[in-house]
């Protein structure tokens, strides 16, 4: 099953992401299956929320990076928060390391 953390495209005006929903977390908790994070990188905002999808993207050709994280899994005592707070912070600190394909944000 692919869930999305954030419920949505990351919008513009995200520094990294958006909030996570606890879906994943409610998931994970419940079914005590691994979470594997899957980093999603684009050379252009074309995906994001709020992007016309009839609008042209900038420039071509577009690249996608796909990277599968280490699994992560719902502790002894966590709660759906705790979890979802961990899997955001990972993502957090993946997506701002330097990467070719790096989101570039609008917030310093």
């Amino acid at each position: 099953m692919l869930l999305f953390p954030e419920g949505t495209r990351t919008k513009t005006d995200a520094q990294w992401l958006n909030p996570f929903q606890g879906a994943v977390g409610l998931v994970a908790k419940h079914s005590a299956a691994p979470v594997f994070p899957v980093y999603i990188r684009c050379n252009s905002r074309f995906y994001e929320k709020g992007w016309p999808m009839y609008r042209k993207p900038p420039q071509f050709p577009i690249q996608i990076s796909f990277e599968v994280g280490t699994p992560l899994s719902f502790a002894v005592g966590d709660s759906v928060q705790v979890f979802t707070e961990r899997l955001e912070q990972l993502y957090t600190a993946v997506l701002s390391n330097p990467h070719p394909l790096q989101r570039k944000h609008n917030i310093v």
